[in-house]
């Protein structure tokens, strides 16, 4: 029903037509996020779709023309997920025709400083807060295990909990422990440690 829309009456509680996200996104783009969490069986009525340019609404008998692009998103390499039976092989070479291979936040920092400016551009006018150079330094020395999605949620932080204007490394450390590991993608990391000890570590 999200994704194709429904008819009313097509169950309890549909009292009135609803339009789904793909014939919404009619005539532009659909953004799905996280797509590797899709089910098994929404997976095959999205190939469908994708194959025919047609939805079905839930209780409607006629099917309807509907042009967008798909752009889908994964933070989970879909190529394993295909192995292990947990995603559709068919609707990975659908998605894959034109691909992005985004590395992790800790192999790209250069772009640490773009992505906290317009973080903190986000927060105002209610805090006004800007990153002093030490700061900024104190942000790429962070590892980023979760990516721009931390980093996102440090900012706002940082912008609620900074008692002055400006953002400095010492506001940054109550957030964050420095580490100057390299994280490399082949990097094996010893779990036998114990969760207390990898913090320290890594």
């Amino acid at each position: 029903s999200e994704m194709f829309g429904h008819i009313k009456g097509a169950f309890t509680g549909a009292d009135q037509n609803k339009i789904g996200l793909i014939e919404a996104s009619h005539g532009g783009d659909l953004f799905l996020d996280e797509i590797e969490e899709f089910p098994m069986q929404h997976q095959a009525k999205l190939l469908r779709f994708l194959e025919s340019s047609e939805i079905r609404k839930v209780g409607a008998k006629d099917s309807q023309k509907v042009q967008t692009r798909i752009i889908a998103a994964s933070n989970k390499p879909l190529q394993t997920l295909v192995k292990e039976g947990k995603f559709r092989e068919d609707l990975y070479f659908r998605l894959a025709s034109h691909r992005i291979q985004l590395p992790p936040l800790r192999h790209r920092l250069e772009d640490v400083a773009l992505l906290a400016a317009f973080f903190l551009e986000k927060q105002k006018p209610r805090y006004n807060k800007t990153l002093t150079e030490d700061g900024l330094d104190a942000l790429k020395k962070y590892a980023w295990p979760g990516n721009v999605r931390e980093l996102k949620r440090v900012c706002e932080q940082l912008a609620l909990t900074s008692p002055l204007p400006l953002i400095r490394s010492e506001d940054v450390s109550r957030w964050l422990k420095p580490t100057s590991v390299d994280f490399s993608p082949n990097q094996k990391i010893d779990f036998s440690l114990g969760l207390t000890k990898l913090l320290e570590v890594y």
